[in-house]
C-alpha cells in the first residue's frame, strides 16, 4: 500500500510537472498523508520559481525588502488561502542555503527551517534564535513533515509578532552529535510579511499592534 501511494504521488506530480497550479491540483488527488507531503514539497519548490519577476495572471508573488518572497494562492481542496513567505541564507558547508519559510494553510501558521541534505539523520536537534546578536532564545521544535528541516512548535504567530521590523534575526540548529547550521535573515521586510499574512492566516492580533 505504501509503495502504491508513493508511486501514485510521483505519477501525479510528474503529470503536472511545470505549472504550479497543475501540481497543486495533482496533490489534492492523493490520500491524506501523501497529500500533506506533496503540498509541503510543492510549497518549498514554488518560492524560488516565484522569485523571478512575473506579470502574468495566476498566483500572486511579490518580493519584499531584502529577498523576502511572499506568494499567495488558493487551495484547490477547500479554497482557503495559502500564503508562503520565505527568505534564504547561506551558511551550509556544502554551499546550500538554509531557508526560513513562514506559511499558512487553512488558517494555521507555521515556521520552518529547511534545506536539502543539510542535517544528518538520526541526531537530536535544538533550535534557537537571536535578534541583532543578542542573547539566544531556545525554541521548541520538531522535524518538519518534509524530513529536510525543523518546524517551530508552539505559538508561531506570537513569535512572528514579537519580532522587530528592522535589524537581523539569526536561527541556529545544533545537533547533539556536533552538526550545527546557522542562517541570518533581514527583518526589514517583516512588517510587509505580517501585513500580507494577518488576514488570510486569521491572526487574532493585528500586525504591529503592541500585545498587552
Amino acid at each position: 500500500m505504501l509503495v502504491s501511494l508513493a508511486l501514485a504521488g510521483a505519477s501525479a506530480m510528474a503529470q503536472a510537472a511545470g505549472d504550479p497550479m497543475d501540481r497543486l491540483r495533482a496533490c489534492s488527488t492523493l490520500a491524506d498523508a501523501e497529500r500533506v507531503k506533496c503540498l509541503d514539497r510543492l510549497s518549498r519548490e514554488i518560492v524560488p520559481e516565484s522569485a523571478r519577476p512575473r506579470t502574468s495572471s495566476g498566483s500572486a508573488a511579490a518580493a519584499t525588502q531584502d529577498s523576502w518572497i511572499v506568494s499567495e494562492t488558493t487551495s484547490p481542496i477547500d479554497y482557503s488561502a495559502v500564503v508562503i513567505a520565505s527568505a534564504t541564507a547561506g551558511g551550509a558547508p556544502d554551499g546550500s542555503g538554509l531557508k526560513l519559510s513562514i506559511a499558512c494553510r487553512g488558517g494555521n501558521t507555521s515556521v520552518v527551517l529547511s534545506g536539502s541534505g543539510i542535517l544528518p539523520p538520526g541526531d537530536v536537534y535544538t533550535v534557537s534564535y537571536a535578534v541583532d546578536g543578542g542573547s539566544p532564545t531556545t525554541l521548541a521544535a520538531a522535524a518538519a513533515a518534509s524530513g529536510t528541516g525543523m518546524a517551530i512548535a508552539g505559538d508561531a504567530v506570537r513569535l512572528l509578532l514579537s519580532l522587530p521590523t528592522q535589524g537581523e534575526i539569526s536561527f541556529r540548529i545544533a545537533g547533539r552529535q556536533g552538526a550545527t547550521l546557522e542562517g541570518r535573515y533581514s527583518l526589514d521586510g517583516m512588517r510587509t510579511v505580517r501585513e500580507r499574512m494577518a488576514i488570510p492566516c486569521r491572526w487574532q492580533v493585528k500586525p504591529d499592534t503592541p500585545r498587552k
